[in-house]
């Protein structure tokens, strides 16, 4: 299937001229035709979530946003992409006006006169990319001043760091200072960027806009389930034969995500574990075979996250998968937060032991759960907890 990658394999799909001669910027016009609260209409009755990583209702924020009479407004399409295993981003941004166009069209519906797109530090061929784009809708006049919507695109390269996906640290990046998160509350709906009502959204989420313009929210409502509408990037990286971007609907069984769309395990071996979005989320054992989507996720323990699917097999040292998660989180911590700082640390020390202290594991990540000005601390020890309690047999137990 096909609907945000559906022009992908369409030769020079990012210059303007084939953009256009495959539907470009329709959907920009209807919404200007629509006006803001029609738009968030439209996306309310398709009941798009983030996918990002939150599954936030995208329609809720966008209202708390151009509900409120404080001006100016502001939009920041998040392309950073920090999280191990997934990569979608890039993926989508190789269709540059896609994004420029939904972009601009959520910046519009929430009132916003100007929207940043903001970019990993490392995503240099993207930047360019994007800029090209803007420049010929520029000239095209579909954007810009005296284009057919004025709303004021920005292309902004950020820090080359995990935490600066955060949405207040990347507001505090656009403001000019360090990546750091903001304590919250105060929501970026209500004091973002510049201390004005903001909105963040992932770059996936915003691109979504789009068809459900152009097909209608109740075609969009077709794919995926109630709860869960729509279609969902996975990313398959890890121990598989087929690691690459698929589009499937939310609510598609991991079985048949695995091996339908992965080509199942490396040969003479077998699956034995994930990430469903990246080291952020826990881990889940492949027997419990969940279906892919933001409920049933919970369900089973875990959390869908960016859909960044990371696969272990049976050659894989579960001990050491986890030495190796609790370094991806003790190197990306800001450092601001002690319980974030010391208890990554900690914790990495305390995986590395042949027969692990189980106690003073769980004690460390009870501490981490509710500490921290973002959630990074929290899922550093949701996801060492995830080991603990799927895979009791590998790390022993002295509780």
């Amino acid at each position: 299937m096909g609907i945000l990658l559906r022009c992908h394999s369409i030769p020079e799909i990012d210059t303007i001229d084939v953009y256009l001669r495959h539907g470009g910027y329709q959907a920009l016009a209807k919404a200007v035709r629509l006006g803001p609260r029609e738009i968030v209409e439209q996306v309310r009755k398709s009941g798009l979530r983030g996918r990002g990583g939150a599954g936030f209702p995208t329609a809720t924020k966008w209202d708390a946003v151009l509900s409120q009479e404080r001006k100016p407004h502001y939009l920041i399409c998040n392309i950073a992409e920090g999280e191990p295993g997934s990569f979608k981003d890039r993926e989508l941004v190789k269709n540059p006006h896609m994004v420029l166009e939904s972009t601009a069209i959520a910046a519009f519906a929430v009132g916003a006169e100007k929207a940043f797109l903001f970019l990993r530090g490392i995503f240099a061929e993207e930047e360019e990319s994007l800029k090209r784009a803007l420049i010929a809708a520029r000239n095209h006049k579909f954007l810009g001043n005296d284009g057919m919507l004025k709303v004021e695109l920005v292309i902004h390269c950020g820090e080359d760091s995990y935490i600066a996906g955060e949405e207040t640290a990347m507001i505090e990046s656009l403001e000019g200072k360090p990546a750091i998160p903001r304590v919250k509350p105060p929501r970026p709906h209500d004091y973002g960027l510049w201390e004005c009502p903001t909105v963040v959204n992932n770059v996936e989420t915003l691109c979504n806009t789009i068809p459900i313009l152009m097909q209608g929210s109740e075609t969009f409502r077709k794919l995926g389930t109630k709860e869960s509408p729509g279609s969902k990037l996975f990313c398959l990286s890890g121990q598989i034969r087929k690691p690459g971007v698929y589009e499937c609907p939310l609510g598609i069984q991991l079985s048949t995500l695995l091996n339908d769309f992965g080509g199942g395990p490396l040969p003479g071996r077998r699956f034995i574990a994930i990430f469903p979005g990246g080291p952020s989320t826990p881990i889940v054992p492949v027997e419990l075979d969940p279906f892919m989507d933001f409920e049933n996720l919970q369900k089973v323990g875990s959390h869908l996250g960016t859909g960044g699917v990371i696969v272990i097999d049976d050659s894989s040292d579960l001990r050491q998968v986890a030495v190796q998660t609790l370094s991806f989180f003790m190197r990306e911590s800001c450092g601001v937060c002690p319980p974030c700082f010391i208890g990554t640390q900690e914790l990495h020390k305390l995986f590395q032991v042949q027969r692990s202290d189980v106690l003073k594991i769980r004690e460390f990540c009870e501490m981490m759960k509710y500490r921290g000005q973002c959630a990074h601390s929290r899922a550093a020890a949701l996801t060492s907890l995830s080991f603990l309690n799927q895979f009791p047999q590998v790390f022993g137990t002295n509780v």
